[in-house]
């Protein structure tokens, strides 16, 4: 196996942080939405729904998905080697499949956030429809509130699933509840040029917290004992810190190019999988850091092949991929999907709007690790995180009319406006709207 050198260490990064091609002005906008099925029913709590199921009177998402996309071509099918499945739909967007058996849409990127808006709606809402006259209903929320990790499983069987839930075991009950029951909101933003993408990847990185506790949408017990308005958060900020979090450097390293941010954070993050000598994947049993395995003596040493796969197996808050990846959002409930799309962009693709930000947060800079906990625990009710959401939704506001005419619609200002009015203002969230009577996750 060929040796990594610090050029590839160095090359793999710098093209996380360089933009595929050059992208329309203000910014092309994509949108990733994931969804929790349930077998559809009230009178008792809902039955998880099986990727495939063992016989024709249970529900099943590839037999739904398989019958919707016949219709007017909606679906096209595609498989890889190791007989993963997933779906392109008609409008250029894929279907895919999280570990429990969760339903991912990604949207292709689209040159206004109106676009993207639409494709999300457009796309979801009769499949929705339809999936719940086949009894499938698909959840909008941040966790699985109705069953544990073991009574989901792990739907997809693929390799890298496989080594990741077996790695994750070993550290306790979180990843693989993360893994298996947890559900977010995307939100993937263009780098820009080298100035903008350095300046935009802060404000991402300073935003993180605020998006966390004004979307939060999975109330559970934390870890610790008490309870969390965004339990999936509280659960990535503990099933493996040294790959979660923000990356963000403060004091005299803030002025380090992002990259080289993203470099020191990539080595010093644990490993979960390597390949074996016939180039299987396979999980890290040892505490092992990248760092220590390219510099140890031992062999074999990371190839860099392995760099790559490590490179994909990190999960910060901001993710660089080309573009700029915001993970931090729960999902939000279907009526607020647009909600998201309106506000980053404004935020990122507008300088002055920009420029306010940075400089709302960057005294928060070295706070963002406790910024981020409280987030999880008590959302917006939280003072400081309450005050800074509502002044940056007061800035994309104020940075919509700025935009072309027609990069929002009229009706996604309007969506925010109910949004900051009806939560942000009073300090509430949609976990603030439940009385449904649905019981929290179970260990």
């Amino acid at each position: 196996m060929t040796r990594l050198t610090s050029e590839e260490l160095r090359d793999e990064v710098l093209a996380l942080f360089t933009p595929a091609g050059s992208s329309p002005r203000p910014g092309t906008v994509g949108v990733e939405v994931e969804l929790i099925p349930v077998a559809d029913g009230w009178d008792t709590d809902p039955q998880p729904v099986r990727l495939e199921s063992e016989t024709g009177s249970e529900p099943s998402l590839l037999r739904f998905l398989r019958a919707y996309g016949r219709g007017d071509d909606l679906l096209t099918e595609e498989s890889d080697e190791h007989g993963s499945v997933w779906f392109r739909t008609s409008r250029g967007g894929r279907l895919t499949f999280e570990p429990g058996g969760q339903l991912e849409y990604s949207g292709s990127p689209q040159n206004t956030a109106r676009e993207a808006a639409d494709d999300l709606t457009e796309t979801l809402a009769p499949l929705s429809a339809a999936a719940a006259r086949s009894g499938i209903r698909l959840v909008a929320r941040g966790m699985n509130p109705w069953h544990s990790a073991a009574e989901v499983g792990l739907q997809v069987q693929s390799p890298r699933y496989l080594a990741m839930d077996r790695y994750f075991s070993g550290l306790g009950p979180f990843g693989r509840e993360m893994m298996r029951l947890s559900a977010a909101m995307q939100i993937n933003l263009d780098l820009g040029d080298p100035d903008q993408a350095g300046r935009r990847w802060r404000a991402c990185n300073l935003l993180a917290p605020v998006c966390t506790a004004v979307f939060a949408n999975s109330p559970g017990p934390l870890p610790e004992g008490g309870e969390a308005v965004s339990r999936r958060a509280a659960l990535w900020q503990k099933v493996d810190p040294s790959r979660t979090g923000t990356v963000l450097a403060v004091g005299q390293a803030a002025a380090g190019e992002a990259w080289g941010q993203y470099l020191v954070f990539a080595l010093t993050a644990k490993v979960v999988l390597r390949l074996d000598a016939e180039e299987n994947l396979v999980p890290q049993q040892e505490d092992l850091r990248f760092n220590e395995w390219w510099a140890g003596a031992d062999s074999p040493q990371p190839t860099p092949e392995e760099w790559r796969i490590h490179l994909s197996t990190l999960f910060p808050d901001v993710r660089p991929r080309g573009w700029l990846e915001v993970r931090s959002l729960d999902v939000p409930r279907q009526e607020w999907w647009t909600v998201p799309p309106t506000l980053l962009p404004a935020l990122l693709y507008d300088d002055q709007a920009l420029s306010s930000v940075l400089e709302l947060l960057e005294p928060r800079a070295a706070s963002l690790g406790d910024l981020s906990r409280r987030a999880a625990v008590n959302g917006v009710r939280d003072p400081e995180l309450g005050d800074l959401a509502e002044t940056a939704f007061r800035i994309a506001l104020e940075a919509i009319p700025r935009f072309p005419e027609r990069y929002f619609s009229e009706e996604m200002g309007d969506t925010m406006r109910s949004f900051l009015s009806g939560y942000v203002e009073p300090r509430r969230m949609q976990v603030d709207d439940e009385g449904s009577g649905e019981r929290t996750t179970r260990e």
